[in-house]
């Protein structure tokens, strides 16, 4: 084969995985949404429990954790982790600590959170990210961050990297990076698609704190996660994160799966899956999608437990950031080698006023822990200020609803064009899917309104309430944009709660919706999200059958994929209901443009 043939084997691959990986998660999302209160309890309580006994654990234990933890490690392979290292009380750190008050709060569908200062961080657990230790800052966060730990666990020098994160204004959440990598050998996938996750984890996040817009995650790792966040940057598409920054970066990495490749993950010749650990290495990606930096680590004396030798020399670094696209290397580390930045990334010719308490410079060998971390900071400040831009807020008449506005970008046909769309997303949030096929219907002349599902339902809804905000959404958007004719559009969840919010709208309103599509149709809808949704499988769900067959005849068109197992779409009765299939599972193998092309010709029919 060529090589252009080659590579477009190689993209078709990780898209399959990617889709694969998709549906999985969203086949799991649609079995386990609803969990009662009861289960959250007990729940709360076992992770308690847990954090109980890692506190009362002895000292020598603990000791012994923070003495590993300076040292460095002779290997690159993962240990798996049990989860947030204890630490002894004469370390500054904090171990996560889970309260009842939390429990209680995430059975409600929200969480409370402490500052970024000394305090504990509060936990979340969700599907495979579990007890995520989350740093918030004073006021609204400007960013969030996902950190990614060293392969030796959730150690004080992570938490204090976390932490002046969020010191900057940043939400952080700590991801421990070989346990998650660790938490990859159990899915049977050929390859890990594990941008898609962070996209959805950071997505949730957001939700779970009740950020007025979603903004797109920045990466930040340390050693091994540093080269983690590297390869996520890489494989993810344009829009998934805002950038990434890399401490002590090192381009090999320890994973008992391979990342699936695609256009921006690439490793060395001879070198295409990593079975029992062996690092894979990693080279420069052709393109990368936002910007990365790369910068050293801390350098300081055996005294000091939050730094450590570097994995690579500085020269391996700043070449591979050289031969990236998109990418800056930033020395720092040693006193005198490189001041702090200012926020505007600048240098300046004398060197952080913090990196020494004396107007005489220390030695290369002493530690500089304090300038080092202004220089941190500085570098995160100077990738955030050119973050990707977020969701829009949605204009004040609607502004208590997650909306995200896709003007029309083409002409529509004549009989489009008194015609635009609202499209209730997946639970997983407006991404993807949904986005994609917002885009394509935008390129049609079709205006559409995006509802994040994910944000929309954190609060509880009823089909009532539904129908209500639907009204809202068609009587403003019928002003603003000069059109009489809604097409109502939902995909997985969105479609699962649709035809009980069309069926509560009064005839008036009704008789203006064109069309009702339902994408990717399951058995029950569920009006909440919970936190602890991937928990078990949900046996709480409204029956979707009985109100699609009280739909007005020909009103409702079910989109279902050949692959898909627990579709509705098969059974309902075509004479009422038009019926289409198409190739793929519940992604449609991503032909988002053939989803629109059918919504397009079935609404000029009617």
């Amino acid at each position: 084969m060529t090589g252009r043939t080659i590579a477009r084997h190689e993209t078709a691959h990780a898209e399959a995985a990617r889709l694969h990986n998709a549906d999985a998660g969203r086949g799991m999302r649609r079995w386990q949404r609803r969990v009662s209160v009861a289960a959250v309890s007990c729940t709360a309580l076992a992770t308690l429990a847990v954090a109980a006994a890692a506190t009362m654990a002895p000292f020598a234990a603990m000791a012994q954790t923070a003495a590993l933890a300076g040292q460095r490690a002779s290997a690159l392979t993962p240990v798996p982790k049990a989860g947030p290292v204890a630490q002894p009380p004469a370390v500054a750190s904090s171990v996560p600590s889970p309260v009842m008050a939390q429990a209680a709060a995430a059975a409600a569908g929200a969480v409370a959170f402490r500052g970024a200062g000394s305090g504990a961080p509060e936990v979340m657990t969700h599907g495979r990210f579990e007890n995520i230790p989350i740093f918030r800052p004073e006021g609204e966060p400007n960013a969030t961050v996902l950190f990614f730990s060293d392969d030796t666990g959730w150690t004080p020098r992570a938490e204090r990297m976390a932490r002046a994160l969020a010191d900057t204004g940043a939400l952080v959440a700590g991801i421990d990076t070989a346990r998650l990598m660790a938490n990859y050998t159990k899915d049977d996938v050929a390859c890990v698609y594990a941008a898609g996750d962070l996209d959805n984890f950071g997505r949730w996040v957001e939700a779970a704190v009740k950020l007025p817009g979603y903004t797109p995650p920045i990466l930040v790792g340390d050693g091994v996660g540093g080269t983690f966040a590297y390869a996520m940057l890489a494989q993810a598409g344009n829009e998934t994160f805002s950038g990434a920054l890399s401490v002590d970066f090192c381009p090999v990495l320890p994973m008992s799966k391979p990342l699936c490749q695609g256009e921006g993950v690439h490793f060395a010749r001879g070198i295409t899956h990593t079975a029992g650990g062996a690092p894979m290495r990693l080279l420069p990606a052709p393109v990368m999608s936002a910007p990365w930096l790369a910068m050293g680590g801390p350098v300081g004396g055996p005294t000091e437990p939050t730094v450590r030798a570097p994995r690579c020399p500085d020269h391996v670094a700043q070449a591979f950031a050289a031969r990236t696209p998109n990418s800056n290397w930033l020395v720092g580390g040693l006193a005198g080698s490189l001041g702090a930045m200012d926020a505007s990334g600048a240098t300046p010719a004398r060197a952080s006023p913090d990196a020494s308490a004396s107007s005489t410079p220390p030695p290369p060998s002493t530690p500089v822990l304090a300038g080092w971390l202004t220089q941190y900071k500085n570098a995160f400040r100077r990738l955030n200020a050119h973050h990707v831009a977020g969701t829009a807020r949605p204009p004040a008449a609607v502004a208590d609803l997650p909306v995200v506005e896709v003007p029309a970008t083409g002409k529509p046909a004549a009989k489009m064009a008194d015609t635009f769309a609202i499209l209730f997303s997946g639970d997983g949030g407006w991404a993807g899917l949904d986005r994609d096929v917002a885009s394509a219907l935008s390129a049609h002349g079709i205006p559409v309104v995006g509802v994040d599902s994910l944000r929309y339902f954190w609060s509880a809804r009823t089909p009532a309430s539904g129908a209500l905000d639907i009204d809202r959404l068609m009587r403003f958007y019928q002003t603003r944009w000069s059109r009489k004719r809604v097409i109502l559009i939902g995909y997985s969840q969105g479609a699962d709660v649709l035809p009980f919010m069309v069926n509560r709208l009064s005839p008036v309103v009704r008789d203006r919706v064109a069309l009702l599509v339902l994408m990717g149709l399951g058995q029950k809808a569920d009006f909440e999200f919970r936190m602890t949704n991937w928990v078990m499988s949900s046996q709480n769900g409204l029956p979707i059958r009985p109100e699609v067959e009280r739909l007005p005849d020909g009103l409702a068109m079910c989109v279902y994929g050949a692959d898909e197992d627990d579709s509705n779409c098969p059974g309902l009765d075509p004479r009422r209901v038009q019926l289409v299939k198409m190739p793929g599972g519940h992604h449609f193998d991503g032909n988002y443009a053939g989803l629109a092309d059918a919504i397009l010709q079935a609404a000029s029919r009617r």
